[in-house]
């Protein structure tokens, strides 16, 4: 049956499935079309980075982007230790020279993974790893805002608080009205929580 559908895929001129046929470049530019122009699909796009990166001894920026594609599949603990995985492997290989703030990315996005897998010692340890490194904005506030998810989970609510202030204060608390549910609702009735956050 697959030989029947392949056979047909050829005579029609159709995409052949690209783990049997692609070479590992056209594999990886399959990916970014799979990201860029169909719709963002992160699942189909991590299938094939992790096809990529079996073939290929790839550098740190496609692990990232792999990490990336599992991270945004929200696909619970299966695709959110993938990404770990991938950010792992990004970090591993990440040069001395590095950017600092690029380095402060991958911390912060293995962190926001140790975060979803309830790995909360490991999150702070790589968030605040990250805050050594991060000088941009984004990166500051994105650390903010997953340190305060970690504390809210742990129950630490005055360095829970601490840390939506900076997010407050550097414009980036709107991020945290997303999340009254989950990582926030210990403090969701907390009058200190709602002044800052405007809920």
């Amino acid at each position: 049956m697959a030989d029947q559908q392949t056979n047909r895929t050829r005579e029609s001129g159709s995409t052949i499935d690209p783990a049997h046929v692609l070479t590992p470049t056209q594999l990886l530019a399959a990916v970014l079309v799979l990201l860029v122009v169909s719709e963002r699909r992160w699942a189909e796009a991590a299938e094939h980075f992790d096809r990529y990166v079996s073939q290929v001894d790839a550098d740190w920026e496609v692990h990232y982007v792999r990490g990336v594609a599992h991270a945004n599949t929200r696909g619970g603990p299966p695709s959110d230790l993938a990404a770990w995985r991938a950010y792992n492997d990004a970090i591993a290989l990440l040069p001395d020279d590095a950017v600092p703030n690029s380095t402060a990315r991958l911390f912060t996005y293995r962190g926001a993974m140790a975060k979803r897998l309830g790995r909360y010692d490991q999150a702070e340890a790589d968030l605040q790893l990250a805050r050594r490194h991060a000088t941009a904005n984004y990166e500051i506030t994105d650390i903010a805002y997953n340190l305060a998810s970690v504390y809210a989970m742990a129950g630490r609510r005055d360095e829970a608080l601490t840390e939506l202030r900076t997010l407050r204060d550097r414009g980036g608390i709107n991020v945290v009205h997303g999340h009254l549910d989950d990582y926030f609702s210990t403090l969701r009735r907390d009058p200190e929580f709602r002044q800052i956050t405007g809920t």
